[in-house]
């Protein structure tokens, strides 16, 4: 069961389970989320933290009085203290996730949760994505697999940002090089094809368009419904089309117009005729017949300033296409991820590799219990933790038993500089990453731990998606990998 305030994600996460043969029940906040809880007797419950007049501790404390669901597992989404992690605790939450909320991280708790196994993938590869925008033009490149997790994901992502830039006409540009053949599929196509069914969101068919070598997946779209979009024959046909928006509306004085320039839209008079086709170079006789007809502007549609194609003897039309290309990916696309703080996604390398980790030992050496219990619920799903309020038997420890990961809290003082030499004497940065916690430091002090073993240090404010990160990075630069 989800009680959240945002209607994106609740239909995210009801699809993604549906997926998984779950059966999921909803609600936009705690009072009628206690409600349905009572009579749909979920197997976990993710609720927000935040709600007016009855939050994520007054649900808590009322579920805590009913013997129908008292014992139900909690996940909690919201930003927490080590302080609030324990007081939390205490009413059987199970696991908290930072916002704003990670699609990724979320969908792979909930797999572990579960203890459901990873989707079967060919040879092993992910489904490599990017997302770039451009105003409303939304270009999408996959590659490897289409894994169903990672289209809803995907889907997730574009519609979440339309909706923080207010978004209602999108133009989908799919650029799919390669995909393992088996992966073609008219369910994976629907599942990649799903934003166009979003009540929000208005897409016309020429404003859904691919590039793709792939013959099976050509074959599939034209045996389709989804024959009514467009299959790009070249990139430059495709992003240029794109921008053409007959809404919007520029001139063009015919005296602004150069003889053997190519210029990037139709250019049409008055009554719609086109007289100058794009990247068709003009001649002086085409100038000559418009001036006849005492035409003094033309039209193109687009927002996008006209651009030309210089007149240089050298440069070919092809030329001129690469140079347009190349100053409209350049300068005018950014990606998604950067572009809001609430699209800032895991990698998917770092859920996988976080799994590969799975049942290794995690020690943990801090007199706080609160970074204690921080640490303990944000790893204690992928290793055997291990906590400790100090180091001082940190050599008989080492003697019996691997650490993949340490965490030292440097609250506990100087002593922690010594518990790292002594590791080192066991322990090589290639067997064992240690990891510093600081709530502040100063140069002096970084310079004392590297010198004593380990560079790896995570700053205050923790949280479970800092540890996570910075155990990803810390790993694989300790490996050399």
């Amino acid at each position: 069961m989800f009680i959240y305030p945002d209607v994106m994600l609740l239909d995210f996460i009801r699809d993604f389970l549906d997926l998984k043969g779950f059966e999921v029940a909803v609600a936009q906040d705690c009072v009628e989320g206690f409600r349905i809880a009572i009579n749909f007797l979920p197997e976990l419950i993710v609720v927000n933290k935040e709600f007016p007049h009855l939050d994520a501790m007054g649900f808590l404390i009322k579920k805590r009085t009913s013997n129908l669901i008292s014992q139900c597992p909690v996940f909690l989404v919201g930003d927490f203290s080590p302080k609030e992690i324990m007081e939390f605790k205490k009413e059987k939450v199970a696991a908290f996730l930072s916002v704003p909320i990670n699609p990724v991280a979320l969908t792979e708790r909930i797999n572990l949760f579960f203890n459901l196994p990873q989707e079967e993938r060919s040879q092993k590869t992910p489904m490599l994505y990017d997302i770039h925008i451009r105003k409303n033009i939304i270009m999408v490149q996959i590659e490897g697999n289409l894994i169903a997790d990672q289209l809803e994901i995907l889907n997730y992502l574009i519609r979440s940002y339309c909706k923080k830039k207010k978004i209602k006409v999108p133009k989908v540009f799919y650029i799919i090089p390669s995909l393992y053949p088996e992966n073609i599929t008219l369910p994976n196509l629907e599942r990649l094809l799903k934003l166009t069914t979003y009540p929000e969101l208005t897409i016309q068919a020429p404003n859904i368009k691919f590039l793709t070598n792939c013959e099976k997946l050509q074959k599939l779209i034209l045996s389709s419904d989804y024959r009514v979009y467009d299959l790009a024959k070249n990139f430059f046909d495709a992003v240029q089309t794109m921008q053409i928006d007959f809404k919007k509306e520029k001139v063009v004085p015919v005296d602004f117009l150069k003889t053997d320039n190519c210029y990037i839209f139709d250019l049409f008079d008055k009554q719609g005729h086109r007289l100058i086709p794009a990247m068709t170079r003009v001649t002086e006789e085409m100038l000559s017949k418009i001036r006849d007809k005492e035409i003094r502007s033309l039209t193109y549609y687009s927002d996008k300033e006209i651009s030309a194609v210089g007149n240089e003897s050298e440069v070919s039309v092809d030329e001129g296409r690469k140079r347009l290309l190349f100053d409209f990916i350049t300068d005018e696309f950014e990606p998604i991820e950067r572009s809001s703080a609430s699209l800032d996604m895991i990698d998917a390398k770092q859920s996988l590799f976080l799994r590969s980790l799975k049942g290794q030992n995690a020690l943990v050496v801090s007199k706080r219990k609160e970074i204690q219990t921080l640490l303990d619920e944000s790893l204690n799903n992928y290793f055997k933790m291990e906590l400790l309020s100090t180091g001082n038997n940190i050599d008989s420890l080492l003697k019996v038993k691997r650490y993949s990961i340490i965490f030292l809290d440097a609250a506990n003082g100087d002593e922690q500089i010594l518990v790292l030499q002594r590791i080192r004497t066991q322990a090589t940065r290639r067997k064992t990453s240690v990891l510093v916690l600081f709530d502040k430091i100063d140069k002096a002090t970084v310079i004392r731990y590297r010198n004593s073993g380990t560079d790896n240090i995570v700053l205050s404010p923790f949280s479970s998606s800092t540890i996570l990160k910075k155990i990803f990075h810390s790993v694989n630069q300790d490996r050399g990998l």
